[in-house]
């Protein structure tokens, strides 16, 4: 019999094969490499996050400026800061007031929001008493006048300061410290007659002022 020589198998692969595995080495180091990559921008900003903190917690130094200094605090509470609010005392009459001179008088005119003729005309009055008589006090602010309705909604605190519900006139002076609110109602005894309007206001305010 004829003996059959096994043929040896051929070691060599498919020249696909061969192309194959340098493809999947390439492939495997892409990832690896985007891999990489991931993990060092995690750490990067893990440490960005860690800087930022401590910076926003550490105190910053302050800038040296040429020039005066101005101390912060002192200005902001200077520029939120009101008036201090007076003690008030009421009074019925002007020769109640303590000697010496007012530091500050208010003609407050007080009327409702429909006015008639005789409301108007007392206030024109007493403006024209203001203009002719008192134009340097109230130039200073030794004087002042103010007009409210005491029945609109804004003027609400200063009508209940001075006690008034419809049209009248009041002083408040300005003496050591304490505001004196003084109403002046012999004005409507002559509020048909500016001759003598004019001069018992005059009277009145300088009485007010400590100089009458």
């Amino acid at each position: 019999m004829t003996q059959h020589r096994n043929k040896p198998r051929s070691t060599h692969k498919p020249a696909a094969a061969r192309a194959q595995r340098p493809a999947n080495n390439r492939a495997i180091a892409a990832a690896a490499i985007g891999l990489g990559l991931i993990v060092v921008s995690a750490i990067g900003l893990w440490w960005l996050s860690q800087n930022s903190a401590q910076s926003a917690a550490a105190p910053v130094a302050p800038t040296t400026v040429a020039g005066p200094v101005i101390n912060p605090s002192a200005t902001a509470n200077a520029s939120v800061a009101k008036p201090a609010v007076l003690p008030i005392k009421r009074i019925n009459q002007l020769n109640q007031l303590p000697p010496g001179k007012a530091e500050r008088v208010e003609v407050a005119y007080f009327h409702r929001t429909q006015r008639c003729k005789s409301c108007q005309e007392a206030e024109r009055l007493t403006r024209k008493t203001l203009d002719t008589f008192f134009t340097e006090q109230m130039s200073s602010g030794l004087i002042s006048l103010a007009t409210i309705d005491v029945q609109a909604l804004q003027n609400a605190a200063l009508t209940r300061k001075y006690g008034a519900s419809e049209s009248s006139l009041f002083l408040g002076i300005v003496k050591n410290g304490v505001e004196y609110l003084c109403p002046i109602n012999d004005i409507w005894y002559v509020l048909g007659n500016e001759a003598k309007f004019l001069p018992l206001l005059r009277d009145r305010i300088n009485a007010a002022l400590g100089e009458g």
